[in-house]
């Protein structure tokens, strides 16, 4: 077969292969484990697709790279500096040159401009120049590049490329049912058959789904996983892979997903023992006796850690439990969590995230119990953007206790709550955190139902009382009792303490005295209740302008603050007349979404963009069903909570969203990407000033991504100014003074 050559192109639009969403998971199980050359810095791909960056040692994660929606397969470092990672999108795999702070990613495609029609399953890195992406086992295209990413070949044999030393690579894969075991002595170029046929490996099971992972000793003696494959086990081979032999296995039912030794004799192994049991076990005799180390097996209650798996040296590992990393100091016997999860009660609706900003949030869950048997009810904070999460402690390190996800945060480390009949104050390691702060015998029902803020003033609202602050929660004061005719009181919003309005189980109020007294403006709206019908909530759009939803399609909206209200159900698609309208967040006063945590006719999530005035289906998030809350703390940072996959999900719209992925159009632009990493700028993003270094620039000229020239500058000097640009991306095309083009992508902040 003849070997094509393949080149990268920078492109201008999103790339076919990519999926741009506006709403990611951000505390998606981690898919893969990587740590920089020399240093104690650690990466996690996922699931969701983002690349995290962590320098504690996986307590807690930087996103990185939020490009792709496919979930991120591997991530290898060349050197201290540049890396390699793969993801589940065809021909699409990003690269770091700046030791994984950054990532750009890129599309292989053909001598025709055509995308390879390929995943990429690893990164095989050679050396600091050469590493090869491969396919999924069962697929016979891999690619090799020996001038880093500047151009690749194919490797003309069917199968995954392994590095050994030097120039020799190791070729597992398969033709039909059988399995083949290849290798090369000069780096791809040709390649010897070993051996094709089962040899030692019976079950057509392996044959055809292969191996998990591999563990490489030298171009005669590696160790592979069958993982769930039929022979389980794992099987090594001293002759280059002409015959397998398979180790004892450690226990009964086993099925090992992890394999790493150090020699012939010396490794360590992990899988799954049952459907909810892991193991860790270490040899020290080439798999014929095995060391038990951790266990997750009752008695152990802390559940089970499981894959991706990453030796770091010194006897430390970091592997994976539910959603959070865990770590080992003692070789795989112990584990100690660096953070935890976020469980929700499908059963309960008291499930809240509030985002304070774009790395700080709060969450509460409600109900049910995890697998220890302890309660899932808890409050808790991410100072990640959502990525991991831990419990909020009192001053006495007790778990917060407090209402139903009656939450307010004030600043980075405040946070005011609702405790029955009394508003408290959680303060981030603070003496006096969990203490009340505001209490009233009369709060009535469950007691304080919703805590606002707008600016320094904080209103907290109850069925018959209110209590407000001016100096944002350091005082309070009783400001009104109220009485609603018995009727329940359902949500509470306000623009000024001369503007809040009061939703009960059938009616509306407000009150343009600070509470002190309250008028119905239900007008002419139908607030019946019923088996199917009854109110869920209000929207302050703004001042004025309030929207009114619930059940069974129910939308009123008001421009003029409840004197006229609008009735919005006739604008409705057909097949939202029953929809259960449960939840509503704005992004800003005219972009919204709504939705309800249970199927109606399919629907899930609705989005507007004129203010709320017509809706339609929205499924352009990760997973967007089930949703049981959603806020916002700006126009750039949102948060929702869900009842299916990974809870949480992150808003990455148009403000903060950076389009890693081009396609040539018509332009002055040259396409072709020639990157020298001995010159180019720095740094990026940037906040309009970048520094030049490497071979003297004859003219820099600027783009945006329709291919208009923004900017030039002749003769530049070491600093350059860009001048005032939006933010997002742009295109540098510099030419240098020895006749090179370089063509580089650069965010503005």
């Amino acid at each position: 077969m003849k070997k094509v050559l393949f080149a990268l192109v920078w492109m201008l639009t999103l790339s076919a292969g990519a999926q741009q969403k506006e709403w990611r998971y951000v505390n998606a199980p981690a898919t893969v484990y990587a740590q920089t050359p020399g240093s104690n810095v650690l990466y996690a791909g996922d699931e969701a697709g983002f690349i995290k960056r962590s320098v504690d040692k996986g307590a807690t994660w930087e996103i990185v790279f939020e490009g792709i929606a496919g979930s991120i397969t591997d991530i290898t470092f060349l050197d201290a500096n540049h890396g390699v990672a793969t993801a589940n999108e065809n021909a699409t795999f990003m690269t770091t040159s700046d030791g994984g702070l950054s990532w750009n990613e890129r599309t292989l495609i053909d001598s025709a401009g055509n995308q390879i029609a390929q995943r990429f399953y690893s990164a095989e890195a050679v050396n600091a120049t050469t590493y090869i992406l491969n396919p999924p086992y069962g697929s016979n295209r891999a690619f090799i590049t020996k001038d880093n990413g500047l151009s690749f070949k194919e490797l003309d044999f069917p199968g995954t490329a392994f590095h050994v030393s030097g120039d020799t690579l190791i070729g597992l894969g398969k033709t039909s049912f059988f399995f083949n075991t290849f290798i090369s002595y000069d780096l791809g170029e040709s390649w010897a058959l070993v051996k094709s046929g089962p040899s030692g490996l019976s079950g057509n099971n392996f044959l055809y789904f292969g191996y998990d992972e591999v563990s490489i000793i030298n171009s005669k003696t590696y160790f592979m996983t069958c993982g769930q494959n039929n022979p389980k086990g794992v099987l090594k081979t001293t002759d280059g892979g002409i015959s397998f032999t398979k180790l004892n296995e450690p226990v009964n039912n086993f099925f090992p997903v992890y394999v790493n030794f150090q020699d012939v004799n010396t490794g360590l192994i992990g899988g799954r023992i049952s459907s909810s049991w892991f193991g860790f076990y270490s040899t020290t005799d080439g798999g014929q006796t095995w060391t038990p180390l951790f266990n997750s097996s009752p008695p152990y209650t802390g559940g089970a850690v499981v894959a991706p798996i990453l030796e770091l040296g010194n006897n430390e590992l970091i592997a994976q439990r539910d959603m959070h990393a865990v770590w080992s100091t003692d070789g795989g016997v112990s584990f100690t969590d660096k953070a935890e999860d976020l469980h929700i009660d499908v059963t309960s609706n008291f499930q809240r995230v509030i985002p304070f900003n774009k790395d700080v949030w709060y969450a509460h869950t409600s109900g049910g119990s995890v697998n220890n048997g302890s309660f899932r009810a808890k409050s808790m904070i991410s100072e990640d953007a959502g990525a991991s999460w831990s419990t909020l402690l009192d001053s006495a390190n007790n778990s917060l206790v407090l209402n139903h996800g009656v939450m307010c945060p004030v600043s980075l480390d405040t946070m005011y709550f609702a405790y029955t009949k009394s508003i408290g104050r959680y303060i981030k390691g603070g003496s006096n955190s969990g203490r009340l702060v505001s209490q009233h015998s009369a709060f009535g029902g469950t007691g304080v139902l919703k805590i606002l803020r707008e600016g320094n003033v904080l209103l907290g609202v109850a069925q018959y009382f209110a209590h407000v602050s001016l100096d944002k929660g350091e005082t309070w004061r009783v400001i009104s009792s109220g009485s609603f005719a018995g009727s329940t009181v359902i949500d509470v919003e306000f623009a000024s303490l001369n503007e809040i309005y009061l939703l009960t189980e059938d009616n509306i109020f407000k009150s343009t005295d600070t509470t002190k007294t309250w008028v119905s403006i239900k007008q002419n709206m139908n607030l019946s209740t019923g088996a199917t019908r009854g109110n869920q909530g209000i929207t302050l759009l703004k001042s004025n302008e309030v929207i009114l939803f619930g059940n069974d399609a129910r939308l009123y909206k008001t421009t003029d603050g409840g004197q006229t209200w609008a009735d919005l159900n006739p604008n409705l698609p057909t097949n939202l007349n029953f929809y259960d309208f449960r939840w509503m967040a704005f992004r800003t006063e005219t972009e919204g979404y709504a939705g309800e945590p249970n199927p109606n006719g399919g629907l899930y999530v609705l989005k507007t963009v004129d203010g709320g005035n017509n809706w339609a289906v929205y499924n352009q998030g990760q997973n967007m069903s089930g949703l049981l809350d959603m806020n916002f703390a700006d126009t750039a940072t949102g948060a929702s909570i869900g009842i299916f996959g990974p809870n949480v999900n992150r808003y990455y719209g148009k403000t903060n969203y950076t389009v890693d992925t081009i396609q040539a159009i018509s332009s002055t632009v040259t396409l072709q990407e020639s990157v020298d990493l001995s010159t180019g700028f720095y740094p990026n993003p940037s906040k309009g000033i970048i520094y030049l270094y490497g071979t003297p620039t004859k003219a820099i000229k600027l783009f945006n991504l329709m291919g208009q020239q923004v900017g030039e500058w002749l003769n530049p000097e070491n600093k350059v100014s860009l001048g005032t640009l939006k933010p997002g991306v742009y295109l540098i095309q510099s030419e240098y003074y020895n006749g090179k083009t370089q063509l580089s992508k650069i965010v503005i902040q």
